[in-house]
């Protein structure tokens, strides 16, 4: 027996992405103008449509909440930590100590994988840069900070997105 059930889930996450990301991006662009929304459904169109989309089922609304308050806040304090070390960096010496670290993380694909790799990139100073099941490699700028504890901070951020225990 054929079921619809799997495509019509993925239609319904992908409708789910573009209004979740186009209201992202009417908060961000704080404008109205037409060419400003004709550039954003298009852009987020494209993006939501070809690329492939992490599914929302299972996204806990309060998980959300505070997933988003904890992930403004973390972008807003590295941001300016990559601030400060950029404008305080002389040759020979400074404050950026590049470094290639590897995580173990407990995120399955399903469940909320794909946020955390994404989200990691998304953070000023770091960058996800391959994933062989279960270890992540992430380049980190600072290999003084304890890059590890954050790293599992937003282990623990992600899964309480979705519910699960990590």
């Amino acid at each position: 027996m054929l079921s619809l059930r799997r495509p019509a889930r993925r239609f319904l996450d992908h409708w789910l992405w573009f209004i979740l990301l186009m209201v992202i991006w009417w908060v961000l662009s704080d404008s109205t103008s037409l060419d400003n929304w004709i550039f954003g459904l298009v852009t987020i169109g494209w993006i939501v449509w070809m690329l492939p989309v992490p599914p929302l089922q299972g996204i806990r609304p309060l998980g959300l909440i505070r997933f988003l308050g904890f992930f403004i806040v973390q972008s807003l304090l590295a941001g300016l930590s990559v601030a400060q070390r950029a404008l305080s960096w002389h040759p020979g010496g400074g404050s950026i100590n590049p470094e290639i670290i590897e995580f173990h993380t407990n995120l399955r694909p399903e469940r909320g994988l794909g946020i955390f790799i994404a989200v990691i990139s998304l953070l000023p100073g770091t960058l996800s840069i391959n994933y062989v099941d279960p270890i992540l490699r992430v380049h980190v700028l600072d290999a003084t900070q304890d890059n590890y504890q954050a790293l599992l901070t937003l282990e623990h951020r992600v899964a309480d997105l979705f519910g699960v225990r990590v």
